[in-house]
């Protein structure tokens, strides 16, 4: 019974810690397509007063 309890267990520290790895992945990703809109958005206003 003890074993059970204890698998359990780890596999429930395990799964939270992958959902909280997978979570810091998306927002990493996120944070990168915001620099770039951020970047397209700069190039394109350049462009519009400059061309």
């Amino acid at each position: 019974m003890n074993y059970i309890v204890g698998f359990i267990f780890i596999a429930l520290i395990g799964y939270i810690f992958e959902q909280h790895r997978r979570i810091r992945y998306l927002v990493k990703r996120n944070i990168e397509q915001e620099n770039l809109k951020v970047i397209q958005d700069h190039q394109y206003d350049n462009l519009k007063a400059f061309g």
